[in-house]
């Protein structure tokens, strides 16, 4: 694990230097992933016929030991895709790729959680933690009435 991100993981609430640091890191990931096209780093996808949802399982260009991840993008529960899945090796993101379809194709879930290891959402985990309990991450939930308390969390940071 990079000292980055040790510092990210660090259970006390972040100063604004952090979180303007993270900010910057998150700027430079997202160039990185811009710059790796789509084709090269997708695995597997499915879109559904009636364009209510797709599937992505991709190869990460950015994390420091997640190798693989499946979204899935609805409008339903979010405006944009959400990481439901991680995975170390192909064969692992190509079963979980199908599972995810196949929920999504027969029985869609009430919610989605981003469990997504980027370092802007470890920080935002360490922001929402609550003092008695560092593990609060209501703020991953997307469920299908398009909740997301982001106003909340930008709150905290100005704090």
């Amino acid at each position: 694990m990079s000292d980055f991100l040790k510092d990210v993981l660090k259970p006390q609430k972040p100063s604004l230097s952090e979180v303007q640091r993270v900010m910057m890191d998150h700027t430079v990931r997202k160039a990185k992933i811009m710059m790796t096209p789509y084709s090269e780093r997708v695995i597997k996808r499915y879109d559904d016929p009636d364009k209510q949802f797709f599937v992505s399982t991709t190869r990460c260009v950015d994390y420091d030991e997640v190798k693989f991840e499946t979204a899935v993008y609805s409008q339903i529960y979010y405006s944009n895709p959400v990481v439901v899945e991680l995975y170390d090796t192909k064969e692992e993101a190509i079963l979980g790729h199908d599972k995810w379809e196949s929920i999504m194709k027969t029985n869609p879930p009430d919610k989605l959680i981003d469990v997504s290891q980027i370092p802007i959402t470890l920080l935002i985990d360490r922001i929402v933690a609550s003092e008695e309990d560092t593990a609060d991450k209501d703020w991953r939930v997307r469920k299908s009435t398009n909740d997301f308390p982001m106003d909340d969390i930008l709150l905290e940071i100005e704090e």
